[in-house]
């Protein structure tokens, strides 16, 4: 859906799924790169991560696992979220390349509280 060099992917994985073993779902992957953060906010980063996992809501894409950084499958600098897939994923292909500034993201989370 979404690749840039130093940024990130942002993916749709078919799964077996968990309910029906005959069936599948699908999953989306982020992967993002902190190879251009300050190596002193990787953590900070990684402590926001594990917050988001514990939201639940229904106007998110809830993550089905907890993020994944720096661990044996995942190299150092990555940080991996599995989510739910997006019911429409053209439109949300559209959304991820929008450029927000900061008021957008306050007002869009402000929305969902």
């Amino acid at each position: 859906m979404y690749r840039e060099g130093l940024d990130g992917y942002i993916g749709i994985r078919q799964v077996p799924d968990e309910r029906d073993p005959s069936g599948h779902s699908l999953e989306m992957i982020t992967i993002l790169d902190l190879q251009v953060v300050y190596e002193a906010k990787h953590h900070l980063a990684k402590r926001i991560a594990d917050q988001f996992y514990s939201l639940q809501h229904e106007n998110l894409l809830n993550l089905l696992r907890p993020v994944s950084s720096g661990d044996s499958h995942i190299p150092g600098g990555l940080m991996v979220f599995e989510t739910e897939a997006p019911d429409h994923g053209c439109s949300w292909k559209t959304f991820c390349k929008l450029d927000f500034d900061l008021e957008s993201l306050f007002s869009m989370f402000r929305m969902l509280t």
